[in-house]
């Protein structure tokens, strides 16, 4: 938006009354979401009445309220960004959730509208597209968001319209359906969602007024898989008559929190499975009987499979994959060295000049652009192992320098010196590149770290910035341009697939931790720096493993992945730096290999 103080990145969702942007604050980078209002499908009435709730509502589990802004073309409620999507999204993606997952989800959601029913409001419209969620290292939080039909306690009863603004019949109670509503209204709603979560279809469906008169009439069946606690729960939030529905949000979130304490205690000795999602072929019922991950074959690699690459004289940092060959990166003393292999031939690229490189607190991160023209490197000091200043002299904010250049002429690379240390970069396109910066504590949780990610341009400006909660380990390039799958570091492994223009957080869950990724038409490879390596499909799903048969001093330090199964490995033999590579194509199952 012109002469706006946000800049508009992508269009992120549609709601009922217009459409959820992704924007930027021009001034600081920070990313918020800009909701616009149809001023015909929702007049200045409806629209104050949503400001009038808003502004009353502050809490960790609820989208909050940042302001107003008036353009030409409408207007836009800015509110806060949640880059993971919304439930719905998450339950129709392929990601696995474990039950106890799921259910924490409605504790979010629960605790939320605890928070709106202590200021006598009414959501009146829950459903998992209402319910947005923010990743992170440990997982998902929910917040719940759009109060464009809320009403509050004690206004006139609604008429019941044909306009679409009454709520979703397949969440809506029984006396929503003549205008009556009231917190046990809501609760009605989240029973629903719990229903939905578990079994993978709603407990009454079909066109609006089938699903009216089930709601009123249709005696209610739960799946028998489903926990006994966990129904007791179902049907008591789902009974016809609201006084014979749970009397507030707090009550029905401890009844919920003693099913995930139960099921937390009674998977303490077990392995908690993750329910399978929903396939065309099966149905939710079958779903929740069959709890079995399917079986992950074991590769086994014999030492003559490892044939010799490349050998070097200095220490090998970095490897790429790029149209025109194997992009090598050495650590020299005048800087980095660039070479380039391809058909046999080995070639110098230049040198990349690191300023005091002779100190011994010198941090080195540095990638290549999709096409091999360019590339980006971040140097600096490292915070963990640069001396303490004498008391004496004043502290210094430690800083990094980014250079931006062309293989063409790496002395003329651009430099940035960045304000605070950054950790690492990533190059995302032929134009853009993400910087990690330096975890700090989280002020309100010192055992929980924050981490700042930055999107740049390659001509050293930046565009917006966003405070991920975790850490980012490891990072590459995935297969859409815009688009890197992450590791973090995390007492549960998880993987991340980040999307940046505009920036969504898909969260795919792992089942050990990580050194290193590469990326393949399949799916995903990554593995240790001791040789334990595990191969993912498209889905984050385990379909290999595998233990290189390294030697006892060997380590992986760089790693490069060629489609359709070729891995390139640097490591160390003999007091000499090698480049090993392995051919999985005869390992890996024909089914994942012809995707």
């Amino acid at each position: 938006m012109k002469n706006s103080r946000y800049h508009i990145l992508g269009e992120v969702g549609q709601g009922q009354f217009g459409k959820v942007f992704c924007g930027c604050d021009r001034t600081t980078g920070q990313l918020f979401a800009l909701k616009s209002l149809d001023h015909l499908r929702f007049p200045t009435n409806s629209f104050l009445k949503e400001l009038a709730i808003l502004v009353r509502l502050n809490h960790p589990n609820i989208v909050s309220f940042h302001g107003v802004e008036y353009r030409q073309v409408g207007r836009y409620i800015v509110m806060d960004y949640c880059q993971g999507g919304t439930l719905r999204q998450l339950i129709e993606s392929k990601i696995e959730l474990s039950l106890i997952q799921r259910l924490e989800l409605v504790q979010d959601t629960l605790r939320g509208l605890e928070h709106i029913h202590q200021h006598r409001i009414i959501h009146c419209d829950l459903k998992p597209e209402n319910i947005l969620l923010d990743v992170s290292a440990q997982g998902w939080t929910a917040k719940v968001a759009d109060f464009g039909i809320a009403r509050f306690m004690g206004q006139p009863e609604a008429r019941v319209n044909s306009s679409g603004d009454t709520g979703s019949p397949a969440y809506m109670a029984p006396e929503r359906f003549y205008g009556r509503y009231s917190p046990e209204s809501d609760l009605y709603a989240i029973g629903v969602l719990i229903y939905e979560l578990v079994s993978g279809e709603r407990p009454f469906s079909g066109m609006p007024m089938d699903v009216m008169k089930a709601h009123f009439n249709q005696p209610l069946r739960i799946p028998k898989p489903i926990p006994t606690l966990l129904k007791a729960i179902i049907r008591k939030a789902l009974q016809k008559l609201p006084q014979h529905r749970y009397g507030s949000a707090t009550e029905m979130r401890l009844v919920l929190e003693t099913v995930i304490t139960s099921l937390y205690h009674a998977n303490s000795t077990a392995v908690v499975q993750p329910l399978d999602p929903v396939l065309p072929q099966q149905s939710a019922f079958q779903r929740l009987k069959s709890n079995s991950q399917p079986f992950a074959r074991y590769l086994k690699i014999q030492p003559e499979q490892l044939q010799p690459y490349l050998e070097l004289e200095q220490a090998i940092l970095q490897l790429w994959l790029r149209p025109q060959g194997c992009i090598i990166a050495t650590q020299a003393e005048q800087g980095l060295n660039l070479w380039l292999k391809s058909t046999g031939k080995m070639q110098s690229l230049g040198t990349l000049p690191i300023s005091h490189l002779s100190g011994s607190f010198l941090s080195v991160c540095v990638d290549v652009d999709p096409q091999g023209r360019w590339l980006a490197m971040l140097s600096g000091e490292s915070l963990n192992d640069a001396p303490k200043p004498h008391s004496d002299f004043p502290q210094v904010r430690p800083s990094s320098h980014l250079k931006i250049g062309r293989f063409s002429d790496l002395s003329t690379a651009a430099i940035t010196e960045l304000e605070d240390k950054a950790a690492q970069v990533w190059i995302t396109s032929d134009r853009h590149l993400l910087i990690a910066y330096t975890p700090t504590a989280d002020p309100l949780d010192p055992h929980r770290q924050r981490q700042r990610l930055q999107f740049w341009n390659r001509r050293g400006q930046s565009y917006w910035t966003y405070d991920f909660e975790g850490v980012i380990k490891t990072a590459i390039l995935s297969r859409a341009q815009n688009q890197l799958f992450a590791i973090t570091e995390a007492q549960n492994a998880t993987g991340l697939i980040i999307s940046l223009s505009p920036l969504k957080i898909k969260q795919v869950p792992l089942t050990l931790g990580a050194d290193w990724v590469c990326t393949a038409y399949w799916g995903y490879i990554l593995g240790d720096r001791l040789g334990n390596i595990t191969c993912l499909n498209r889905r984050g799903r385990t379909v290999a493993q595998a233990k290189l048969p390294l030697t006892a001093h060997q380590e992986i330090s760089a790693v490069a992945f060629k489609d359709p199964a070729t891995l390139l490995m640097a490591t160390q033999q003999d007091k000499k730096e090698i480049i090993l590579s392995l051919d999985l194509s005869s390992h890996l199952p024909r089914s994942l290999l012809s995707l």
